[in-house]
């Protein structure tokens, strides 16, 4: 298993490798996991059945040499029956059986949003898509996405688990009650537009309901700020960048919408979350959120009024007393293993690398 495409702050990454790793250590406790990653990560799974190669990711001069060379050498060298990369890239110095996870297309739809070092890192996806055996995407969009843009990939759905956040413990280190929920960790996640909408929600409003901006830093946090202050919402614009767990799950438990400003998402796990927990839930129509999630995530058009309309709309609407059924990450982990499963058993009388 190949985590390293998970960064400790890489958000819905994170969350699908970590929840993967355990489910399927728990689902199925006699398989051997040999999972290479960086050594946080491989605390936090903390799973009897997992075996660690350490291996450092948080830079791409590291991450991109483990992720083709490393992994598919100790695929090789342990006779693995196959090689799984939870991110887009798998090795192709193996000819066992080999699965990538696709999360998204962002970097060609909006190149603008990348640095010149992460879109050549990037370019390595569309190879990686072609020399796996199968590709695992994430939602149909990403499917749609992935044929389009490497025909030659075997690819099929293996959508993530929502039931996470069912397991969240609600704690004392909440931020703020009631509040509007955004992110600003990535290039794509365009907090300003919420806050440029949350603005025009009203005094009234905005006593009852902070903004809190997750994951923002740096010159991007200064300019939100530097916009709090002009619209006269210093107090009530919160920006914690990046917390810990019980601080954003607290958050989060108690928020009144999961906004999404996102100019593309391959699957949006804060909004399954929000879904999951019965919060109203609301993506740009730029994000692909309605071919996700239909009717139930709220869409608005890439405009402060758009916004500001339907954040009213979700903050005035009743709250389900029943959240949706969920699909769990034991689904996940399950279909995940099936299909290795199918690609394991034809290349069983097959050499080996």
């Amino acid at each position: 298993m190949d985590a390293l495409g998970a960064l400790e702050r890489s958000g819905g990454m994170r969350v699908l490798t970590v929840e993967t790793l355990r489910a399927w250590s728990s689902e199925f406790p006699d398989d051997e996991l040999i999972v290479l990653a960086p050594q946080w990560l491989l605390d936090e799974v903390g799973s009897p059945n997992v075996r660690g190669i350490r291996w450092p990711n948080a830079s791409i001069m590291t991450r991109a040499p483990g992720q083709l060379i490393v992994s598919g050498i100790a695929a090789a060298a342990r006779r693995a029956d196959a090689l799984v990369s939870l991110g887009p890239v798998v090795s192709p110095l193996t000819r066992r059986p080999r699965v990538c996870f696709n999360h998204d297309w962002r970097h060609l739809a909006n190149p603008h949003e990348f640095g010149r070092g992460q879109r050549l890192y990037r370019k390595i996806w569309r190879a990686s898509a072609g020399w796996a055996d199968a590709v695992a995407c994430l939602s149909a969009k990403t499917l749609r996405e992935t044929r389009a843009v490497q025909p030659r990939a075997k690819a099929v759905i293996v959508a993530p688990g929502w039931d996470d956040a069912r397991r969240w413990m609600s704690a004392s280190t909440s931020i703020a009650d009631r509040a509007i929920v955004t992110f600003g960790h990535h290039t794509n996640k365009h907090p300003e537009l919420i806050l440029a909408g949350y603005a025009l929600l009203g005094d009234e409003v905005s006593k009852m309901h902070p903004l809190v901006i997750f994951g923002a830093q740096g010159t991007q946090a200064e300019q939100l700020r530097a916009a709090a202050l002009e619209h006269g919402l210093a107090d009530r614009v919160m920006l914690p960048g990046f917390v810990d767990d019980a601080t954003f799950q607290a958050t989060f438990i108690g928020a009144s919408v999961v906004a999404l400003a996102t100019t593309d998402e391959g699957f949006g796990l804060p909004l399954s979350q929000a879904l999951a927990l019965g919060i109203p839930a609301m993506a740009s129509t730029a994000s692909g959120a309605s071919e996700t999630f239909g009717g139930a995530v709220d869409t608005f058009h890439d405009d402060p009024r758009a916004v500001a309309a339907t954040l009213f709309r979700a903050l005035s609407a009743p709250r389900p007393v029943e959240p949706p059924d969920v699909r769990t990450w034991a689904e996940a982990a399950r279909d995940t293993r099936a299909l290795v499963g199918t690609l394991v058993e034809p290349a069983a009388e097959r050499p080996h690398a």
